[in-house]
């Protein structure tokens, strides 16, 4: 798979990839790095042949090429409908953020806001953030208090990592 190339992902409809990109993850049952690939598509038209422009991304494993029929058929419709295939040239997909959800022991609402002031304005990468917690003796024991919502603009990458800012405590 290649930018560019059309393809069938989870969702519906034919996609096109307008972005890949590899980096190192962490396995949270187990905190051990493992390498992933994260693609980024734009969807082009619903499994009806209509009009459908979306974004998303997912897993490589997700994303399966279009059979050598399918392709024929989307050379044949992209023929007839060069104005709306124009269009989704087009088209520019939004930003995707990666999101990550860390839990933290109950603390006084201080002490949160203190430790959130802290790390506010700082880009970690997802080890970073763990140890901070751990040094700052917050990491859970038994049952936690709190929620701590990271994003990672854009999927930001900082050698070869996915790096998160602080963003907010959720209401769940």
């Amino acid at each position: 798979m290649k930018v560019g190339d059309f393809v069938h992902s989870y969702t519906k409809g034919i996609w096109q990839i307008y972005r890949i990109i590899k980096y190192k993850n962490i396995k949270f049952q187990n905190n051990k790095q493992e390498k992933k690939v994260t693609v980024f598509l734009k969807r082009f038209i619903s499994t009806s042949y209509k009009k459908s422009f979306s974004e998303e991304c997912c897993d490589s494993s997700f994303v399966y090429p279009l059979s050598d029929d399918e392709i024929l058929e989307l050379n044949s419709f992209i023929e007839k409908n060069k104005d709306l295939f124009k269009q989704f040239n087009n088209y520019m997909p939004k930003p995707i953020d990666a999101i990550l959800n860390i839990k933290i022991r109950k603390i006084e609402r201080e002490e949160l806001k203190q430790f959130t002031e802290l790390i506010k304005q700082k880009k970690m990468t997802y080890r970073e953030i763990n140890k901070y917690i751990v040094q700052n003796n917050l990491n859970t024991e038994k049952s936690y208090g709190y929620t701590l919502q990271f994003v990672s603009n854009n999927f930001e990458i900082k050698n070869g990592n996915l790096v998160y800012q602080y963003s907010k405590i959720p209401d769940f």
